[in-house]
C-alpha cells in the first residue's frame, strides 16, 4: 500500500509540475525524460500491413466485381493468412465489400445509386452468401445515411421512417437468405452487426453471436461487434462485455491461448478507459504474453505497455515500452502522451527499485 500511495503522489506531481520536471530532467540528465529510441508510428497498422492484399479486393468493389473480389477474400480464408499483429486477412479484405456506402445524409444519393448494383448481384447470384449480406448490409447502411449521424432529439420522423423501411427491406434479404447461409461466416457476422439497428432484444442477439461464433471463432471482428453491442449505452453491461472475452478466449484457446481475451478487451480502449471495464488483470496479461507469441509484433506491445500502465504496473511498461523498435499511436489510449508515461515508469524504478 504504502508503495501504492507514494507512486501515486509521484505521479501526480509528475503531471502537475511537468513543464519544469522536464526542464529539470534535461538539464541534469540529457535525454532522460525521451529515451525512448523507437519511431513512432502514425495511422492505422491494418492499412500498412494489407494494403498489397486488400487492394485487388478494393479495386474489383469499386469496378462492381463482386465475384471477382469474394474469389481473393476466398483465398485468404482458405489459407488462413493473418496480418502481423494476428488479425485474419480475410476479415479484412471483406470488410471493403461495402465500403462504398456512407453513412451521413450526403451520402444518400450515392448510397441509393450503389445499391442498385449490389442488388443485381444478388439476383444474379443468389446461392452467394456474399452477395446477399452485402446487399443487405447496404441497405442497412442506406438507412442510417437517411436518419443520418445526429443526436437522436435532432432525427425527423420522415428519417426515421426512412431508416425503418431500409432495415425492413434488409430484414426480408436475411429472411429469405437465412436457410441456405446461416452458417456462413461472412452472412452470419453481418447479421450480427444488423441487430445493432433494428431492435433486436439481448436473448436473439446472443443466438446470433453464438451462430458466428460456430461458424468462425477466430474472426475478431464478431467479438469486437458483440462487445461493442454488449456496451451499456446500447444492449449490455460491462460484465456482459467481458463475457464475450471470455468466449473469445475459450472458443480459440486450443491454438490462441488467451490471445483473444487480450484482444477484445483492448479494442474497448476508444471507448473507455481500462478502469471502466470489467476485466481479470492476470488473465489480462496471460493473454497479452499469448498474443506476442504467436504473433511478435511491436503494435502488440505497444497495447500491452498502454494496458500494464494504465494499471500502475510500471516497472512492466517500463520494460515493454523500452524494447520497442516501433511505437504504433493507434495503440496508445492512456492519458498521459508517451513521454510523460515512460517518465513516470522511469523514476518509479529510481525511487522503488532494490
Amino acid at each position: 500500500m504504502l508503495v501504492e500511495i507514494g507512486c501515486d503522489t509521484m505521479k501526480k506531481a509528475i503531471k502537475k509540475n511537468w513543464t519544469a520536471f522536464s526542464a529539470g530532467m534535461k538539464a541534469q540528465y540529457p535525454g532522460r525524460d525521451s529515451n525512448l529510441k523507437c519511431q513512432y508510428i502514425e495511422g492505422k497498422i491494418s492499412d500498412q500491413t494489407t494494403l498489397p492484399f486488400v487492394l485487388p479486393v478494393k479495386n474489383h468493389v469499386l469496378q462492381h466485381n463482386y465475384a471477382d473480389a469474394v474469389v481473393f477474400i476466398d483465398s485468404y480464408l482458405q489459407k488462413r493468412v493473418f496480418t502481423e499483429a494476428g488479425l485474419p486477412l480475410y476479415s479484412i479484405a471483406a470488410k471493403e465489400l461495402e465500403k462504398g456506402f456512407g453513412d451521413d445524409i450526403e451520402t444518400i444519393a450515392q448510397n441509393e445509386q450503389l445499391l442498385t448494383h449490389y442488388a443485381h448481384w444478388h439476383a444474379s447470384r443468389p446461392d452467394c452468401p456474399y452477395a446477399a449480406a452485402a446487399y443487405a448490409g447496404g441497405l442497412q447502411s442506406t438507412g442510417h445515411s437517411h436518419r443520418g449521424t445526429g443526436w437522436a432529439e435532432k432525427v425527423k420522423p420522415h428519417q426515421w421512417q426512412a431508416m425503418q423501411d431500409y432495415n425492413q427491406k434488409a430484414q426480408g434479404v436475411y429472411d429469405a437468405t437465412r436457410a441456405k447461409f446461416q452458417n456462413h461466416w461472412y452472412w452470419s457476422k453481418n447479421y450480427l452487426h444488423f441487430a445493432l439497428t433494428s431492435g433486436v432484444k439481448n436473448p436473439e442477439i446472443w443466438q446470433r453471436f453464438e451462430r458466428c461464433v460456430a461458424a468462425n471463432p477466430y474472426d475478431y471482428q464478431i467479438y469486437d461487434i458483440m462487445a461493442y453491442m454488449m456496451l451499456p449505452r446500447w444492449h449490455g453491461s460491462f460484465v456482459e462485455v467481458e463475457s464475450v472475452a471470455i468466449k473469445a478466449a475459450d472458443a480459440t484457446k486450443q491454438h490462441c491461448g488467451d490471445m483473444m481475451y487480450a484482444r477484445v478487451i483492448s479494442g474497448l480502449y476508444e471507448y473507455h478507459d481500462l478502469s471502466e471495464l470489467t476485466f481479470n488483470w492476470d488473465r489480462l496479461k496471460v493473454g497479452f504474453r499469448d498474443w506476442l507469441n504467436l504473433f511478435p509484433s511491436d503494435y502488440t506491445k505497444t497495447y500491452f505497455a498502454c494496458s500494464a500502465y494504465m494499471m500502475g504496473e510500471y516497472a512492466l511498461t517500463l520494460n515493454l515500452l523500452e524494447s520497442l523498435d516501433n511505437f504504433y499511436i493507434e495503440a496508445w489510449d492512456a492519458k498521459e502522451d508517451i513521454y510523460l508515461a515512460n517518465s513516470i515508469c522511469r523514476e518509479f524504478k529510481k525511487a522503488y527499485s532494490d
